[in-house]
Parts: C-alpha cells; structure tokens; sequence
C-alpha cells in the first residue's frame, strides 16, 4: 500500500471513530439532562417540579396524588407531614431554557 492511501484510510477510520463518540457522548447529555418524573416517566416542566424533604424530585401533581393514597416518599418510603412534607423548586429560567436547546439539538 502508498503511504498516501495509508494515510487517507487512517484519517477515514479516525474520523468515524471521531464521530462514534461524538454520538455516544450526545446520547450521555441528553439522557442526563432529561429529568424525569419517578412516578409518570414525562420529562419535568418548568413550574411543576417539587422536592420533597427528603430530597426526591416530582411533578406536583403525581405527588399530590400519591401523598393522597399514603404520607410517604414514593421513592425512599419516609413519612411526609401532607401537602407540608414538598416544596416547589423554581429551576432557573436559563438553565430550563438550556436544557430545552440542548434537548432540541440531540433530538427528543
């Protein structure tokens, strides 16, 4: 083989890896930047997102039905005093706005 073709296919197979990765690691950020729901799966919209004191996350309104059926965490079980045991947790607007593009970006 010429050195020239060595050196085209190793440029080849280095920008295919180049972009194996780049996929793998845009695959990564979306997943991390996804904050879900524990209880209903959807992603959590600006506005809806609670905390309850023992640090889980939700949306308001999965909460609010579940401390209905039972007082406790749904994820770490511990007793949560009502509508008393969460609180809203206001995301800000650019970091929200941020997750949005970035999500757009690398697809749904």
């Amino acid at each position: 083989m010429t050195p020239g073709l060595e050196t085209k296919e190793k440029s080849l197979k280095e920008k295919k890896t180049k972009k194996q990765k780049t996929k793998k690691a845009k695959s990564k950020v979306k997943q991390l930047l996804r904050i879900r729901c524990p209880i209903c799966f959807n992603n959590l919209a600006k506005g809806t997102v609670v905390s309850t004191k023992c640090g889980h996350v939700f949306c308001r309104h999965c909460l609010q039905k579940a401390l209905i059926q039972n007082p406790i965490c749904p994820m770490c079980r511990k007793r949560l005093a009502g509508f008393q045991g969460y609180h809203s947790l206001y995301l800000d607007q650019n970091i929200c706005d941020d997750f949005e593009d970035i999500i757009e970006e690398f697809g749904t």
